[in-house]
């Protein structure tokens, strides 16, 4: 819409709003109360097909509905606008409310049935996929995954159905140059009878007491003798289409201390995204779980396993030990990538790489700076009557505050500024529109 004559825009963005009202009115009554929008029109054109992606891997990927066609956005046939059921999402409406109460781009409508800010009818993908990837800036993943925003690492083992872990079936490997570990020590760990829960344990350092080949039996019984210092606990999220028949899995991701509470970032000491993947950072948040993990498990670097029981000088009977533990992993973590590959084919039609790639880049693309041209993008109006209308309110008397008047004046804000200042931005445009009237 930038670079259109001043007042079309506005007036486009007003028809596209009748157009999501004739959408509605196209569904049955009783499905128009639980379907929303999901926006990708304020996006560059040749990047909207990327966000697209990102988000339906995003919607799936937290959504406890195994079908495909249900967990996903669908077209509208409005250019730029998906639809999503939250019955379909298996989102509880409550929990839908919770979430949306921080929305920042719109106005803020108190509900008339309940003293709540009421829920947008249309969401922005790049939002949306942050708000559910980055646990340290909102709850939503937990609130509308699991429905429990205070989910704890025994309940989440438990949403996967797996219950407390029985050391006579444990599997698993050491990691003995992990990229992610400070100290390089990792233990990757699973149950032999099942192969959709796997749990990493990370050690600060590695001595006597802390060591896993050392203490073989406490890492066996990570949850009752933990040795470690805190954890990763991939989950498969088990997917397939009704149209196609074809099946997958995603993956669900959760922190935690050894204790079992659950942490939103890994303590810096212990785990270092040394990529910096996700939004610039070293400090690993589940959206780095996605970038790195784009081919699903992470096979070892150094087996350390392998290479102890190539030593002549341990007993037979530690070898035979251990073996137990170490051998059978590396098939199971086979199927598990294969089953991931093939969920992400199903969600967005991309390998686990790029997929990972992608996602990796809507989420620097939100995190950039916005420029007067995306601002005047987001808001559906002419890049220079945005300059206009703040220069307009600041005569007025309106106190647009340092970030908006630089704005004005051509310069970027951070996105974190936009986003706190976009209700107010919406009525300076309001106000300047109304006195050109």
């Amino acid at each position: 819409m930038v670079g259109e004559d001043k007042g079309e825009a506005m007036i486009m963005v007003a028809l596209l709003a009748i157009t999501q009202a004739d959408y509605l009115e196209s569904l049955p009554p009783a499905d128009r109360p639980y379907t929303f929008f999901i926006d990708v029109r304020h996006v560059p054109d040749e990047q909207r097909e990327q966000h697209v992606k990102a988000l339906q891997f995003t919607l799936a990927s937290a959504s406890r509905q195994r079908v495909i066609e249900y967990c996903t956005a669908q077209p509208t046939g409005i250019p730029g606008l998906l639809a999503v059921d939250i019955r379909n999402l298996l989102w509880d409406g409550n929990e839908v409310t919770q979430v949306f109460q921080r929305y920042p781009y719109g106005r803020k409508v108190l509900s008339k049935r309940h003293n709540v800010i009421a829920v947008p009818r249309a969401w922005r993908a790049d939002w949306l996929i942050l708000e559910l990837w980055d646990t340290t800036r909102s709850d939503a993943r937990y609130r509308l995954l699991y429905g429990d925003a205070d989910i704890n690492r025994d309940q989440w083992l438990e949403f996967h159905g797996q219950q407390k872990a029985d050391k006579e079936f444990a599997i698993g490997f050491i990691e003995g140059n992990s990229g992610v570990t400070v100290s390089r020590k990792r233990v990757l760990i699973s149950d032999e009878r099942r192969d959709n829960v796997w749990t990493t344990l990370d050690f600060l350092e590695v001595d006597g007491k802390g060591d896993p080949l050392e203490q073989p039996g406490n890492v066996i019984d990570w949850q009752a003798k933990p040795i470690h210092d805190g954890s990763e606990h991939i989950a498969a999220l088990y997917k397939h289409s009704i149209k196609t028949g074809d099946r997958g899995a995603l993956q669900d991701y959760f922190l935690s201390n050894a204790k079992g509470e659950r942490v939103e970032a890994g303590p810096a000491a212990l785990v270092q995204d040394r990529t910096r993947s996700f939004r610039g950072l070293s400090e690993i948040r589940l959206g780095a779980c996605v970038t790195c993990h784009g081919g699903g498990l992470n096979f070892p670097t150094s087996d350390e396993w392998r290479l102890f029981r190539g030593s002549r000088y341990v007993t037979q009977a530690a070898k035979v030990k251990l073996g137990a533990f170490f051998a059978p992993v590396a098939r199971k973590m086979e199927t598990h990538n294969v089953d991931f590959e093939a969920g992400v084919k199903l969600v967005n039609g991309l390998s686990g790489e790029q997929n990972a790639k992608q996602f990796a880049a809507v989420v620097a693309w939100y995190d950039a700076d916005v420029t007067p041209e995306q601002a005047a993008r987001e808001l559906g109006i002419p890049a220079e009557e945005l300059g206009l209308a703040i220069a307009y309110s600041a005569k007025q008397g309106i106190d647009v505050g340092a970030r908006l008047s630089h704005l004005a004046e051509g310069g970027d804000i951070p996105r974190s500024s936009w986003e706190s200042n976009f209700t107010l931005i919406l009525e300076v445009i309001e106000q300047w529109q109304s006195s050109k009237r």
